[in-house]
């Protein structure tokens, strides 16, 4: 939900609801960002305030790290670069960081699958195109991702 004019209309609809007594007990924070987006962390904290400013219930419901640029139909790796999986650590960890901070607000964080050996954004936006954004590798091994949101648990 980084598009602010798409999160304004949420808002309002929302208050709005809220304002009629309609019960809305939260909020569902779709997170498909990738490795590139400087500040999703940034803006994941200031959604999760903005609804927890409600009175509600916020859960990211689906989380990923793509590690193309979303506008980027050129490029294909036929394995994920190694400098581009230690920023997708760093992206992990800083979603994981907000997410800590945050976490009397968050009742629940869903990662969109669990392996790299299949996911929903292997052939889209680019047919035939690998994608790993996820925690786990293709062999279920954990990914510099995993350390950085496991270290990130225990700061």
């Amino acid at each position: 939900m980084l598009n602010p004019v798409k999160q304004d209309k949420i808002y309002r609809l929302l208050r709005q609801l809220i304002e009629r007594g309609v019960p809305v007990d939260g909020i569902g924070i779709q997170g498909h960002w990738n490795i590139y987006m400087e500040d999703a962390a940034k803006h994941l904290d200031a959604a999760i305030q903005r609804f927890a400013d409600l009175g509600l219930e916020v859960q990211v419901t689906e989380m990923d790290f793509s590690l193309y640029h979303h506008e980027d139909i050129e490029s294909r790796y036929s394995r994920p670069p190694e400098n581009l999986l230690d920023l997708q650590a760093i992206r992990y960890g800083e979603a994981f960081q907000v997410l800590r901070k945050d976490a009397r607000m968050v009742t629940s964080v869903t990662l969109w699958g669990v392996s790299d050996a299949k996911t929903w954004l292997d052939n889209y936006p680019v047919s035939g195109r690998k994608n790993w954004p996820l925690l786990f590798d293709e062999d279920l091994q954990p990914k510099p991702a995993y350390m950085e949101v496991m270290e990130e648990a225990y700061r």
